[in-house]
């Protein structure tokens, strides 16, 4: 994500839309996916980074990780 938010910095962008790469697929457990992709979204250099979610879970996980 990091890579993503710098390139978008590069070209001079002030958002970005991005899904949620690898959110509990390769075994990785949801919460530690969902704390790291926000933790990027939060240093951003960005003014509005859209989350693209679909699955329940998922918003659900972030909507909590975006309240701590």
């Amino acid at each position: 994500l990091t890579a993503a938010f710098a390139c978008a910095e590069e070209h001079g962008w002030s958002s970005i839309s991005f899904p949620a790469v690898s959110a509990g697929i390769f075994a990785v457990p949801l919460h530690i996916c969902v704390r790291a992709y926000i933790a990027a979204v939060r240093k951003a250099g960005l003014s509005k980074v859209r989350l693209c979610l679909r699955d329940q879970p998922v918003i659900d996980a972030v909507l909590r990780e975006l309240k701590s």
